[in-house]
């Protein structure tokens, strides 16, 4: 990880007249009647984080860091090798927050990132750190573990008074509802960063927002503990298993429940909610059915109709999912540069009955 000391103030001049004044009493040497005119951006202006990001994106590409085309907060430093470009660096920001990686045995890699340290006064960090509320770190053999320990210990219940937890369709106070959109932003972020087994709690939840009783606020409570139970869950890229970048395959799983989720003006269990991961792999799994995957998105989100056939179904299940898994073909194929293909494939329809309600599921294609 890498921090930036005062960043804003080292962004590029800007280009309208900016004028401070003083404060009271003035600075030592200095008239109280002066005015300071700004020569660059300064934390507090609209224009200041832009300043920042255009200089160190044009001291990146100096370096020899290329931007990518699709995600405009990552660069990647890449070396030919033979007929094929070879990634050796990755370069992502979040404001003044910044994550790189990169092959150390590699020159051209190391001798960027120390002219990046002197220019820009920048300070680095190896695991364990924190970045952005994950905690990253790596073990003697390289293999690298992301977690949210704490984020998720911090969660708290929303206090309910046993006389209140009787009332359980009783309508939530202002107080109540207040704590319940809290809460739930909360596991909602968690959900989306690393814990997509709290993606359908909180999505539930989140379309109950408006009309929450009281029992829908002890499920909230229910997920809460779902979080603390497994607070210790971790993404693992584990060392030795990289992959092919010659032939990077993005899958797709979808699988939907009909009829499971209530709706406030139809009824109940009316409406029908739908799940997706994505992630790639290499052509071993096209050849043999087994290769390393990594993970990169999920979500789980009530599809927009009373879906009461299945194939209507699987078809917006799988139209949810079209986007964001072409998205990510395209960012794996950028970052690689080489060849990025994506599979399809399928499995039987699970038991007619799990639950309580039909569910299906498969890998579909996204060509």
């Amino acid at each position: 990880m890498l921090d930036a000391t005062a960043a804003y103030l080292q962004g590029d001049e800007i280009d309208r007249t900016l004028i401070l004044k003083l404060p009271n009493p003035p600075p030592p040497g200095v008239p109280e009647d002066a005015v300071l005119l700004c020569l660059s951006s300064i934390y507090g202006t609209k224009d200041a984080g832009r300043k920042w990001w255009s200089k160190l994106r044009r001291t990146l590409i100096e370096l020899g860091w290329r931007e990518s085309r699709l995600e405009r907060a990552l660069c990647l430093l890449l070396v030919i090798d033979g007929a094929n470009m070879r990634l050796i660096g990755v370069f992502c920001t979040h404001v003044d927050d910044i994550f790189a990686a990169g092959d150390e045995n590699e020159a051209k890699d190391t001798d960027s990132m120390h002219t990046l340290e002197v220019r820009l006064h920048i300070k680095t960090a190896k695991p364990p750190f924190r970045y952005c509320g994950k905690g990253v770190s790596e073990d003697e053999d390289g293999t690298v573990r992301i977690s949210m320990k704490e984020t998720a210990e911090a969660l708290e219940e929303v206090t309910v008074p046993a006389p209140r937890r009787k009332e359980t369709t009783s309508p939530l106070t202002i107080e109540e509802k207040s704590e319940y959109r809290s809460v739930n932003g909360s596991i909602g972020w968690l959900s989306r960063q690393l814990r997509g087994d709290l993606s359908f709690g909180y999505s539930i939840l989140a379309q109950k927002v408006n009309d929450a009783c009281v029992s829908d606020l002890l499920d909230l409570n229910r997920v809460v503990r779902e979080a603390h139970e497994a607070s210790n869950a971790e993404f693992v890229c584990k060392a030795g298993t990289c992959l092919d970048h010659g032939y990077l395959t993005v899958f797709v799983f979808v699988d939907s429940s009909l009829q499971n989720v209530d709706d406030e003006d139809v009824g109940e269990k009316v409406r029908s909610q739908a799940g997706y991961v994505i992630g790639i792999c290499d052509g071993e799994m096209m050849k043999n059915g087994g290769s390393p995957i990594h993970i990169l998105e999920w979500s789980s989100s009530r599809i927009e109709m009373c879906a009461g056939e299945r194939c209507p179904l699987r078809r917006m299940a799988s139209s949810k999912v079209l986007r964001p898994a072409i998205g990510e073909r395209w960012r794996s194929f950028d970052s690689a540069g080489s060849r990025c293909n994506c599979f399809a494939g399928s499995h039987p329809p699970r038991s007619p009955r799990q639950g309580g309600r039909e569910t299906q599921g498969g890998l579909q294609s996204c060509t």
